[in-house]
């Protein structure tokens, strides 16, 4: 049987926006006597480390281990890395969107994703992603998974992504019912963790402000991402494990079991309540900024479209008498 020659590169033609090249190193070990069963029992190291031609310096630590049987399912997951990202990595990161625009098919599958990365690079002036340049990010991921014949526990001990001193850091530990194996039972299940945010401001401007270009095509997009910022860390500061505290880092620790959610809580808040919290965030916020003349529910609905009547009314009773609105005060006013 004559055998073919492969072309020596297979990506011949394409020109990718962005380049792959630096030195690797990996290792693969596992008990398994088959390579059939490798899946089932595999552990894997890997470490990279770029050229200094890019637009990013990334040097990461990978560690991964898989066990399984039948029943049973061992997951062990580990990366560290460093990212240094510089000058110029917002230009390739719109410049590999545009790659992908031209060289996606266009289709009912690939519309909508296609459409939205249009709207990116048309709006592209309107993010504010500079800040994120010319800095390092040490990033930390470190979870567990464990299935077992009646339940499935999930940790992730730590998740973390830090520049300097600011950054943000989350926990958590799931545990899921099973009625039988590889069959979840959705109304048994619980979560607990935290959310921690060093110089949460910082974080809050960068985050909510981008995010708000991609929620709102907005005529006036600076005066209402504003409010949609000061709103957001009004919110989430009231809604804190220390709500009244000063320091500039903020936690958020985090209790949920399915079969009580609206007792649940998130900092110091029950589940049940962090509607209507956040309504009266956006409420002091959007009077502390409204101009005369501007109806004041209208401006709240570009943030809050769900807005019904009987909040609206709610909030119209704090109108007539206005109330300084401090965690103790709006914790009154829903008790």
């Amino acid at each position: 049987m004559e055998r073919k020659i492969s072309p020596e590169n297979l990506l011949h033609g394409v020109i990718w926006p962005v380049k792959f090249d630096g030195t690797t190193k990996f290792y693969i070990k596992t008990d398994a006597l088959t390579f059939n069963n490798l899946q089932n029992d595999i552990e894997v190291g890997f470490t990279y480390l770029p050229s200094d031609e890019f637009s990013y310096q990334i040097k990461p630590e990978i560690f991964y281990k898989h066990k399984n049987d039948e029943i049973n399912t061992d997951l062990v997951f580990r990366s560290k890395a460093y990212i240094f990202l510089k000058l110029g990595f917002i230009d390739s990161i719109f410049s590999t969107i545009k790659y992908i625009i031209a060289n996606t098919p266009t289709n009912i599958v690939t519309s909508v994703f296609k459409n939205q990365l249009e709207y990116i690079v048309d709006n592209r002036d309107k993010f504010d992603l500079q800040l994120i340049e010319n800095r390092g990010y040490d990033l930390d991921l470190d979870f567990n998974f464990a299935r077992r014949a009646k339940d499935l526990k999930i940790k992730v001990n730590n998740f973390a992504i830090f520049s300097g001193k600011t950054g943000i850091r989350f926990t958590n530990e799931s545990d899921i019912v099973m009625n039988k194996p590889r069959v979840v039972n959705m109304s048994g299940w619980g979560s607990k963790g935290a959310v921690v945010m060093n110089n949460y401001d910082k974080i809050v401007d960068i985050i909510f402000s981008n995010a708000y270009v991609f929620i709102k095509n907005d005529s006036e997009l600076e005066k209402n991402r504003k409010l949609y910022v000061e709103t957001a860390k009004y919110f989430l500061k009231n809604i804190s494990d220390h709500p009244d505290s000063k320091s500039n880092d903020l936690g958020l620790e985090y209790l949920i079991d399915s079969k009580n959610l609206e007792k649940s809580k998130i900092g110091s808040t029950e589940l049940g309540k962090i509607k209507i919290l956040y309504y009266l965030a956006l409420y002091k916020k959007t009077l502390e900024q409204i101009k005369s003349g501007d109806d004041l529910f209208e401006t709240m609905r570009k943030f809050a479209p769900e807005l019904n009547q009987e909040q609206k009314q709610f909030l119209e009773r704090l109108m007539l008498k206005p109330l300084e609105l401090n965690s103790d005060t709006w914790r009154q006013l829903i008790e």
